[in-house]
């Protein structure tokens, strides 16, 4: 987990699925899914008291006690989440043109992609979110 939190701090993003919690309190944020909904997406130590947990793996015991859709609406309405999410990014270490890392750079807001006419099989897809825009395109019959 350290080298990951390594690799973040450099300004790479880093996605863990994993049900092991001991390492959770390093992470910059925590998406907790029930049946495919968000049930929680914040600082993984606001976690506890969003779930009313004492520990980490208690929230496992906790989720069986609303439905998913329970769930997301008490996410929705908590009132941290509006913080969390409005907060500026971190600032990362970002190499320089030159390759040397130590240029401090706060990553820019993140917005609708670009317009591309290209299609997935012209280019390899970069990013998950372009991944996931495809895969629904796909089931949808439709293109990206």
């Amino acid at each position: 987990m350290e080298l990951l939190r390594r690799l973040a701090r450099q300004g790479r993003a880093v996605l863990v699925a994993t049900h092991a919690t001991a390492s959770l309190p390093m992470c910059d944020a925590l998406l907790v899914l029930v049946a495919g909904r968000v049930a929680y997406f914040g600082p993984p130590n606001d976690a506890l008291a969003f779930f009313k947990a004492e520990s980490f793996g208690q929230i496992f015991s906790r989720l069986p006690l609303r439905t998913p859709e329970a769930w997301a609406k008490v996410h929705l309405q908590d009132p941290q989440r509006a913080g969390f999410l409005a907060r500026p990014a971190p600032l990362v270490n970002r190499p320089n043109n030159e390759g040397n890392a130590g240029v401090v750079s706060s990553p820019g807001p993140a917005g609708p992609a670009a317009p591309s006419n290209n299609k997935p099989a012209d280019k390899p897809l970069g990013s998950a979110a372009e991944q996931l825009a495809a895969l629904k395109a796909q089931r949808k019959g439709g293109a990206p």
